[in-house]
């Protein structure tokens, strides 16, 4: 469970969502198949944004999340 005020704006099912738990460890959050991990959210992250962003060839990312305009207009690093 997400339970830092940082995150308040995302509750934990948004996060989890996007692909993230919370790992117990000050605000941070991690991908449960990439290991991504996101820390100091502030009020303008979304956290589809940052994974799609952050790790466009994470499985999560490529299959998982209904995210073809992010696909579209994000560029697969090699």
């Amino acid at each position: 469970m997400i339970s830092s005020t940082n995150l308040h704006k995302y509750s934990p099912n948004e996060m989890l969502a996007a692909g993230f738990i919370y790992i117990n460890r000050g605000d941070t959050t991690r991908c449960i198949l990439c290991e991504l991990e996101v820390s100091e959210w502030t009020f303008d992250m979304d956290p589809l944004t940052i994974h799609v962003e952050r790790s466009p060839l994470c499985t999560f990312v490529q299959n998982w999340l209904p995210l073809n305009k992010y696909k579209q207009s994000t560029p697969l690093q090699s």
